[in-house]
């Protein structure tokens, strides 16, 4: 198992640095991935967001995609609902649904778009990133709870897959496409009629008509016996979401427990269809100021998580969620996940509405070293 830090998208610093209102914001940038390197971080995860000029957005990423490159660090890029920033996600659902020439059938007006976007930044970046996430969290929507119906992700992650496979025939290496992280909670309310629970999801991935359809073109062809179009399933087994599910008997269990079990549960689900798929845990953390909880809390649960990961041989990736903290700093709704607090002020003017001030020193977190044994357990 190899781990990896949720990074802070390199959209949100654009134009940060001082005097240098249209560059990317290198400084920064550089700064987070030699504190990757430092901790023994072998992947950095961010997201994709693109606005009214999807181009240039796109091409602010080219900085940041070298200087991992030079951290040997390798990028597994989400493209998610920020690359249709603005719109609601659930527009991808929304028909008219037609016979694209360029995407085949089945495809919406956002749908269409999402697919120019990603592809675009696909076929400009090649093997510079390692992996793309498709979607994040579509069985959990907020604020409603609603899911992008299994089929529609299924049928936009197929598209992507096919194209980008055959896109990349001449690259050094095709980039891993993993399917996007599902929330534990499911859609809707747990255990209520109409609940989906997470396992359920993935069971409507994989009976969709696109993954069945593919897998029906490929299983017979020696080099692609019994494919997929996916080459990992994205999880994020947050302990206080999943115990929302469970029965009342248990959940006094531990976290790296509730972790174990509900891996166990949807591995069931994966395995009646694909049984050598690995999952990679594409986000899990903990949020030192949520109630009662603490630095010490995360540092301690970083190590349980990572344990309890470690004695699950299908998983491939765990990313820890988060570098940095991120606003609000404080009050009830504090978002206190980072291995680091770095100062910033509110600031209408900048993206996501916070600049981090570059000159101030960072306050490490007790998580970082926790962060960085675990990084040498998993090197051995």
């Amino acid at each position: 198992m190899e781990l990896g830090i949720v990074g802070r998208d390199p959209y949100y610093d654009f134009g940060s640095f001082p005097g240098q209102p249209g560059e990317p914001n290198r400084v920064a940038q550089e700064r987070m991935l030699m504190h990757l390197s430092q901790l023994g971080a072998r992947w950095v995860r961010v997201e994709l967001h693109t606005g009214d000029d999807p181009t240039s957005d796109i091409a602010s990423y080219d900085d940041f995609l070298k200087m991992a490159a030079a951290y040997n660090i390798k990028v597994l890029l989400l493209l998610g609902f920020g690359l249709i920033s603005g719109h609601d996600p659930l527009a991808l659902a929304e028909g008219p649904f037609v016979d694209d020439p360029e995407f085949g059938g089945g495809v919406s007006p956002m749908m269409r778009r999402w697919l120019q976007r990603a592809l675009f930044a696909a076929n400009r970046w090649q093997h510079q990133v390692a992996a793309y996430e498709i979607l994040n969290e579509q069985n959990r929507l907020p604020p409603s709870g609603h899911a992008l119906p299994a089929i529609v992700s299924a049928r936009l992650h197929t598209k992507f897959y096919r194209l980008l496979a055959e896109s990349s025939q001449g690259w050094p290496a095709r980039p891993k496409v993993i399917l996007g992280g599902l929330h534990p909670a499911g859609s809707g309310t747990p255990n209520a009629p109409g609940w989906v629970s997470d396992a359920d999801y993935l069971r409507g991935i994989y009976l969709a008509e696109s993954f069945q359809s593919y897998r029906a073109a490929h299983r017979n062809r020696a080099a692609h016996r019994n494919t997929w179009p996916l080459d990992g399933i994205g999880y994020h087994p947050y302990p206080v979401e999943i115990r929302l599910t469970m029965p009342k008997t248990a959940k006094r269990w531990g976290d790296g427990e509730v972790i174990g079990a509900r891996l166990a549960q949807l591995a069931a689900a994966r395995d009646a269809y694909d049984p050598d798929r690995p999952f990679w845990i594409t986000e899990v953390g903990y949020n030192a100021g949520y109630a009662r909880q603490d630095r010490a809390g995360q540092a301690a649960f970083l190590v349980e998580a990572a344990e309890a990961l470690a004695r699950r041989p299908d998983v491939a990736t765990f990313f820890w969620f988060k570098y940095e903290d991120f606003p609000p700093p404080s009050g009830p709704a504090a978002q206190k996940w980072g291995l680091v607090t770095i100062p910033f002020t509110n600031d209408p003017a900048v993206r996501g509405g916070a600049r981090y001030d570059l000159n101030a020193n960072i306050a490490v977190q007790p998580a970082w070293d926790a962060f960085a044994q675990a990084a040498k357990m998993y090197q051995h």
